[in-house]
Parts: C-alpha cells; sequence; structure tokens
C-alpha cells in the first residue's frame, strides 16, 4: 500500500486535469486502498479488536484529512457524496447481516413471530404431534398452502423445526431448541396434553382386554357351540369382522379422547 502523500497527490492531480487522465494503475490502487480499510475495520470490529480498530484509524486519520480537503476543490460534489453513500450502505448492511447473525435462537424467533401471523399455532401443534405432515398441518391449522410453506421454511432454517424426507412424503417435527422455545413460552402446554407412555399403554390393554371378551360373549351369542352346524371356517370369518369393528371403535374413541 503506498503512503499518505502519493494518495494526496494522485487525488489532487485527478481534481486539477479531470477523471480521465487517471490511469488505470491508480484506480486499482484506490480500490484497494478502499477493500482494505474497510476490511481491516470490519474485521476489527466483529472481532471487538478496538485496539486494532483505534491504531488503524489513527493511522488514517492524516490520510482522510488531506483527502477531505482536496474533494472539497472538485466540481464533481455530486459524484463524490453519491460514492459516499453507496459506502455507507455497503458497511452498515454488512454490520447488520453480521448483528443477525450474531443474534440468539430466541431473538430469531421472536422476530419469525412477529412477521409470520401462523407461526404460533404451527408450533403449538408440531409441539403436541410427531412426523406431521404438510397437508395435515393445512387442513388442522385451516393455513393456506403457500402461507404454511413459507412459515416452515423460515422456521426450518432459523433450526426451530426439521424436515424429514421419506420417499416423496415429508413430515415435520420441533427440533430440541423448538420444543424448549415452545415449553418456555406456552405456560400450562404440557398440562393441556398430558401423556403418559405407560399408562397409555395399559389402558390399551385394558380396552382390548374388555372388547375381546365382548366378542367372545357374541360369538356365544351367535351359538357357535350350540350349533354345531356352523363351518370353522365361517367362525373365524365371523370373530374377525367382529374384531375389526371393534378396533375401529376402539380408534375413533381414541381420537375423540
Amino acid at each position: 500500500m503506498k503512503d499518505i502523500v502519493y494518495y494526496t497527490a494522485e487525488l489532487k492531480d485527478c481534481i486539477h486535469k479531470g477523471n480521465a487522465n487517471v490511469s488505470e494503475q491508480t484506480i486499482e490502487e484506490f480500490t484497494e486502498l478502499l477493500e482494505i480499510s474497510v476490511d481491516f475495520c470490519l474485521e476489527a470490529y466483529e472481532r471487538h479488536d478496538l485496539k486494532s480498530l483505534s491504531i488503524f484509524l489513527e493511522e488514517q486519520r492524516t490520510l482522510r484529512r488531506n483527502l477531505t480537503e482536496e474533494l472539497r476543490n472538485s466540481s464533481e460534489q455530486l459524484l463524490i457524496l453519491s460514492s459516499k453513500i453507496v459506502q455507507n450502505y455497503n458497511t452498515f448492511n454488512k454490520l447488520l447481516r453480521d448483528a443477525y447473525d450474531a443474534r440468539g435462537f430466541e431473538e430469531e424467533m421472536e422476530l419469525i413471530e412477529q412477521g409470520y401471523r401462523y407461526v404460533r399455532s404451527i408450533l403449538r401443534y408440531l409441539y403436541r404431534h410427531a412426523h406431521v405432515q404438510h397437508k395435515v398441518l393445512k387442513e388442522n391449522l385451516e393455513i393456506p398452502a403457500s402461507t404454511l410453506s413459507d412459515s416452515l421454511k423460515v422456521l426450518e432454517q432459523v433450526g426451530c423445526v426439521e424436515k424429514i424426507e421419506s420417499g416423496k412424503y415429508s413430515f415435520y417435527n420441533l427440533t430440541v431448541e423448538g420444543k424448549k422455545y415452545v415449553h418456555d413460552r406456552e405456560k400450562g402446554i404440557d398440562e393441556e396434553y398430558i401423556y403418559d407412555p405407560d399408562v397409555f399403554m395399559e389402558e390399551r390393554r385394558n380396552m382390548v382386554k374388555n372388547k375381546l371378551q365382548c366378542v367372545s360373549e357374541k360369538a356365544e351369542s351367535l351359538g357357535y357351540e350350540k350349533n354345531p352346524g356352523v363351518s370353522y371356517k365361517k367362525r373365524q370369518k365371523i370373530f374377525v369382522e367382529q374384531v375389526i369393528r371393534t378396533g375401529e371403535k376402539m380408534g375413533k374413541s381414541f381420537c375423540m379422547g
């Protein structure tokens, strides 16, 4: 990188002779200086290395002052101001992106909830159900398909929802972070939906036992033992039909419960 005197002299010469007389090499050198300066400052800022940033800016203080004085003599004030606007945008846009990247998961989720109307409903549903298809969410939450897709995509990008591909089907689950986020913000959600695997299995065994007892009693009422004329094959068919109907009723009662 050239010294302060060189850059000041080149700018002064450009102002007096016009931009058309500036060599390509000089333009490249100024471009390199700009890139080096911006990259160094941003990197030091991101690392919170204020000491290095302070030293670098102090070294460039004289150059900034000299360049500013020469620019005041230029007739291209509008061009100069426009370039400063562009540089200002680029600098702060970079800082904004870095700030978003460094933002915590919870803050990201809060922003998403502010921008996507149905996100909280989706999160509640996925908290209570596992391996949910897109169409199931759409039907149960009555959310437009495109809106649902956009919401799921942004939740997936932030790491709140995971998408599982299985052949031509896709299923959605909350991640560990997603479950924690919902649990912390939905007070009482576990009380609303208590699921104890041991209790559930015991209840299901009792239901099956009782229903099969009913089927057995029904079989006796059909006169299997009193009517030896009924073939074994027919008895099996009737018994299976009874079990199937019983299973369907059990499924409906469980879903309704």
